[in-house]
């Protein structure tokens, strides 16, 4: 073995080893990071505990104070701080009972609070009927007698003892996110200082082998030669990929068609059998064997079974149909042109006339401005989100579609906004995925548009967004660029 090849060989063992330790550091860092975050959620969890308690026992007095300062100046105005006060009490301590919940035993204090806070609001109850009655001297004496005095000693005590309990706790966590934090800061500075020895070897060893190089350079000018080619040929093979890709969905689609077909055509066969059989069925005559045993069977058992799968059929078939549209759509080249986005909502709203007209709905073009863009996909887009608000109306009152834009730095933010029933919030990104749909499924659709109108909007250079509550409609905004970037449109005619 050369003398070159031996230090090769040496200072790939050394560095090779160098980088075995800097990973383990890495990791080691990685694992008390976690740590030292799992510990400060903990610490966080118990000042929250310690807080919501706190504030329960503040709301539970501000409600025995507004109820002292009404039975003492029997001024109304101190009612409605009573029924707050007590309404935040009773949801601070839901609060206080789902926080404690993974501790059994602050979970047993926490849950012997409910039945004296609600006896202490029936003592509160107590005293506000009786004034009501104009009996203030029989409220103020209950008040005297001290059993809510009594209650709220308990009350106090109870979450006295939840929070010295937390108290305990935060400090042991915080002693255990300190060490955390040490190990941690160990762990960096080990990682550094390994870093820098390995820094400082590889410049050794790059210097001295910076004759080396200069030798095999012309070498590998030599194997750069036909780099170019090989970059085209791997290229050409990439672009291969991706179309098999595109093709995909198509070919998956086509092939699922063929079993649908022979389901469907062996079900009208079957639906033919039934027929006959009740025909038969019909003329046998009355005292004939297992006559009722068989009109069941016909009369109800496969007509019942027919039904279930030519409507499995047919809901797979519009599934495929979906598909096909998804992959048509994903295959298409764009074809950049100037929109007038006012004239192609009017259009999008001349195609839905009937709908308005049927439903007693309105649509409203605001002005908006031009856009450079695929006419084709964005009209589709705009005209998924019109039907969408056309059909998810809410009940009660008529469906009002507006479809407006403004313009910013280099993009336009087209809004189409709706009155209907709204998306929750934790559906706001599960209805843009595929057969995906959201709230009551009382009208047909098979989960598609959404997925493929971010799919679409995504291939135009732009973003969809929805904001949305239920019951108070929903506000897509589509954010595109002003004009369409060339790197896309060359992309797509490649």
């Amino acid at each position: 073995m050369s003398p070159s090849l031996r230090r090769l060989r040496g200072s790939t063992l050394l560095l090779s080893g160098g980088l075995v330790l800097l990973v383990l550091v890495a990791l080691g860092g990685a694992v008390a990071l976690a740590r030292d975050r799992g510990y400060n959620r903990l610490v966080i969890h118990t000042l929250e505990v310690q807080k919501v308690a706190t504030a329960t026992l503040g709301a539970v007095v501000d409600t025995e104070t507004a109820q002292r300062g009404y039975l003492l100046t029997g001024a109304p105005g101190f009612l409605p701080q009573v029924e707050r006060s007590r309404a935040r009490a009773a949801a601070l301590l839901s609060r206080l009972e789902a926080l404690v919940a993974d501790n059994p035993a602050q979970a047993a204090v926490a849950a012997s609070l409910r039945p004296r806070l609600r006896e202490r609001f029936a003592v509160v109850d107590e005293t506000l009927a009786l004034m009501a009655a104009d009996r203030r001297g029989d409220a103020i004496g209950i008040v005297r007698q001290g059993r809510g005095l009594d209650l709220m000693r308990l009350l106090r005590a109870d979450i006295a003892r939840i929070v010295a309990v937390e108290e305990e706790l935060l400090h042991a966590r915080r002693a255990a996110a300190e060490r955390s934090a040490l190990m941690l800061l160990v762990l960096t500075i080990a990682g550094l200082v390994l870093a820098t020895l390995l820094t400082l070897f590889a410049i050794r060893s790059l210097s001295a082998r910076t004759r080396e190089a200069d030798a095999a350079r012309a070498t590998v000018q030599e194997l750069n030669t036909g780099l170019e080619e090989t970059v085209a040929e791997r290229t050409a093979d990439l672009r291969l990929a991706n179309d098999e890709i595109q093709r995909f969905a198509y070919i998956v689609s086509h092939d699922l068609r063929s079993p649908l077909v022979n389901i469907m055509g062996f079900t009208s066969e079957l639906q033919a059998v039934q027929r006959d059989l009740a025909g038969f069925v019909a003329d046998a005559p009355a005292d004939t064997p297992a006559l009722d045993a068989a009109r069941v069977a016909v009369d109800e058992d496969m007509p019942e079974a027919l039904g279930f799968i030519h409507a499995s059929t047919a809901k797979m078939d519009r599934l495929i149909n979906a598909i096909l549209g998804l992959s048509r759509q994903g295959r298409r080249v764009l074809n950049p042109e100037t929109i007038d986005l006012t004239r192609l909502a009017e259009g999008i709203g001349d195609t839905v006339r009937h709908q308005l007209d049927e439903g007693d709905a309105t649509l409203t073009v605001e002005p908006m401005p031009s856009i450079v863009t695929d006419r084709v996909a964005l009209e589709q887009v705009i005209a998924n989100l019109v039907e969408n608000a056309l059909k998810y109306t809410a009940a009660g009152r008529p469906a009002a579609v507006r479809i407006g834009a403004r313009e910013r730095a280099g993009f336009v933010d087209i809004e189409v906004a709706d009155n209907g029933r709204g998306i929750d919030a934790r559906d706001h990104e599960r209805v843009f995925d595929l057969f995906r749909r959201s709230g009551a499924q009382d009208r047909p659709g098979e989960g598609i548009g959404l997925a493929n109108v971010r799919a679409t909007i995504r291939r135009l250079g732009g973003t969809v967004t929805l904001k949305s509550e239920l019951g108070n409609g929903a506000s897509f905004v589509i954010a595109l660029p002003k004009v369409i970037p060339a790197a896309i449109s060359l992309k797509d005619a490649a």
